[in-house]
């Protein structure tokens, strides 16, 4: 689980592989410019209502269309293919009304996954 507050990035649990990418607690370096697919799923997130939300931010501006709202009773996830930049840094950014729990019941409270397609 954790806690999470408007305008700071969530905390990505795990790194299974990075491929070149520099991953930090709560980012993702592109290495190589190009074409990628960015995904990400966050659990149910205790106390979300509308427009409590998460989105993709590429080097600290939120990326509008991969806004999606939280659900306080199941996961939400999305996925995206954008033209990435080498040097470009991925969060994934909460934008939310109060301070929110994200829950850690049957898998990891978020998954960011990103991948270069071309």
């Amino acid at each position: 689980a954790q806690d999470a507050t408007t305008g700071t990035a969530l905390s990505i649990p795990t790194v299974l592989t990075n491929n070149g990418m520099v991953v930090s607690g709560t980012s993702v370096t592109i290495p190589t410019t190009g074409t990628y697919i960015v995904s990400y799923t966050v659990n149910a997130t205790t106390g979300a209502t509308s427009p409590d939300n998460v989105g993709i931010a590429i080097n600290g501006t939120l990326s509008v269309p991969t806004e999606s709202l939280l659900s306080a009773t199941t996961h939400i996830s999305g996925s995206y293919v954008l033209n990435l930049t080498a040097g470009d840094i991925l969060t994934l950014v909460p934008t939310l009304a109060a301070q929110r729990n994200i829950t850690a019941t049957g898998g990891p409270s978020v998954t960011f996954t990103v991948a270069r397609i071309a």
